[in-house]
């Protein structure tokens, strides 16, 4: 497997791009999951009304990252 150092960074663009479409949290997180699979990633993501969050494993090495986003109203 290639490793895609930004794809963190991508993904979380990809779910804030999607929160402010309004798209609902769990539609944001099947997208999310699904793209992160696509792309041969290892990842757990979540989104809640202010946060986004991916965690990716790759060859033993866990790391999680988070952005914060405005709610929508």
């Amino acid at each position: 497997m290639q490793s895609i150092a930004h794809a963190p960074e991508l993904l979380l663009e990809l779910g804030r791009a999607l929160h402010e479409a309004g798209s609902p949290a769990h539609r944001i997180e099947e997208t999310m999951s699904a793209v992160a699979t696509g792309a041969g990633l290892d990842a757990q993501v979540f989104s809640a009304p202010t946060l986004l969050m991916v965690s990716t494993r790759e060859e033993g090495d866990s790391r999680t990252h988070m952005t914060r986003v405005a709610p929508k109203e």
